[in-house]
């Protein structure tokens, strides 16, 4: 066998070996590109290859993962790369070989969604400064509730047997 498979999966956040090593020798034939496509298309989040004849590792990412999970899936292809792969067959593979990413990092749609995330607030009530020496010690939502406390402070307070 020329080429070692091993899937990544992001819900475990690890490698693992493929059943069936000849499926994923037919999807990567073409560019890195349309094997990141391919990926997607049977549900795996990445895809490391080990080249027996060239000594090395080379990762690829599906297109729908993420910037984190690619990252988390560089660090263990990076472990792999020094230590190698214990294989089902006992053989360990890949051992101190080089590690080449052919897929580009990919943000998705961050770029376009990042401001849509901040929450919507126009700090009504607050009343203060930040910058001013002293901050106010409560912060009242609305107007409306300041002026029930201020009306409730006002009132004179009255003793009788039930207040003692």
């Amino acid at each position: 066998m020329e080429h070692v498979y091993l899937i990544y999966d992001h819900s475990v956040r690890e490698f693992k070996e493929p059943a069936d090593q000849k499926k994923f020798k037919s999807i990567t034939q073409g560019s890195p590109d349309e094997i990141s496509t391919s990926l997607d298309s049977v549900g795996v989040d990445g895809l490391l290859i080990f080249n027996r004849e060239r000594n090395e590792w080379n990762l690829i990412f599906a297109k729908s993962l993420g910037l984190v999970a690619q990252r988390t899936a560089r660090r263990q292809a990076d472990t792999i790369s020094r230590s190698g792969f214990l294989l089902s067959s006992g053989e360990r593979v890949g051992i101190r070989s080089r590690l080449q990413q052919l897929t580009e990092d990919n943000i998705g749609d961050l770029h376009k969604t990042v401001q849509q995330k901040y929450i919507v607030s126009d700090l009504v009530g607050h009343v203060g400064d930040s910058r001013s020496e002293r901050f106010p010690a409560k912060v009242y939502a609305t107007k409306e509730l300041e002026e029930k406390r201020n009306e409730v402070e006002k009132e004179p307070k009255q003793t009788t047997k039930e207040n003692i």
